[in-house]
C-alpha cells in the first residue's frame, strides 16, 4: 500500500530508532518523493533541537519516501507543525518489538481464516445467486398490476397491430 496509510512495522528495524532515551526519540516523516531533496536540505531547519545528520531513508515507493529524524523530545508539536508547512507527513509510530511481532502473527492468522472461509463462501454465493435471480425473474415476470409498477392499466398480453395490407 501507500506510505501514507500502509503499515509502517515491516519496513523499519530497531536500528532505525533511539530506543529507550529520556531525552531523544525518532520521528517516521513521509516525504513525496519530488521533494526528498528537499526534505535533506530543509529538515535540520525546521525546528531547532533536530540531531544534525540524523535523517535516513528507510523505504522508498513510486509516490513517496519514508525518512527517520532524530530530534528532542520537547521539540515534537513544533517539528510536526512546521513539516506540515513544508507538505511533510509525520507518521504516527512507536517501535516496540513484542508488538511487531503479534502484529504479525494475529496477520498470518487472519490471512489463514481467510483463505479457509473463502471455499465455503464461494460455494454459498454460487447457490444463494441462483435461488436470488430465480426469485428476481419470477417477480419481474408476474409483475403484478399496481404493486409492482405503477400503471393504471395493465395489459396481460402484447398487442401489435399487423398490416396485411402491403400495397
Amino acid at each position: 500500500g501507500n506510505l501514507m496509510t500502509r503499515n509502517l512495522g515491516d519496513l523499519v528495524k530497531k536500528e532505525d530508532f533511539v530506543v529507550g532515551s529520556e531525552y531523544l526519540t525518532t520521528l517516521l516523516v513521509v516525504v513525496p518523493k519530488s521533494q526528498s531533496q528537499e526534505w535533506r536540505m530543509t529538515y535540520e531547519k525546521l525546528t531547532d533541537m533536530v540531531v544534525p545528520r540524523s535523517s535516513r531513508m528507510v523505504f522508498e515507493d513510486n509516490d513517496h519516501c519514508l525518512f527517520t529524524v532524530t530530534l528532542f523530545r520537547k521539540v515534537v508539536d513544533e517539528f510536526k507543525l512546521h513539516a506540515r508547512e513544508h507538505k511533510f507527513v509525520v507518521r504516527e509510530f512507536a517501535y516496540d518489538e513484542n508488538s511487531q511481532d503479534s502484529e504479525r502473527t494475529e496477520s498470518q492468522k487472519l490471512e489463514a481464516e481467510k483463505r479457509r472461509q473463502f471455499g465455503p463462501l464461494v460455494r454459498w454465493l454460487k447457490v444463494n445467486f441462483s435461488e436470488a435471480f430465480t426469485a428476481w425473474v419470477h417477480i419481474k415476470t408476474i409483475d403484478i398490476p399496481g404493486i409492482i409498477s405503477n400503471s393504471a392499466e395493465y395489459y396481460p398480453y402484447v398487442y401489435f397491430n399487423i398490416k396485411l395490407d402491403l400495397f
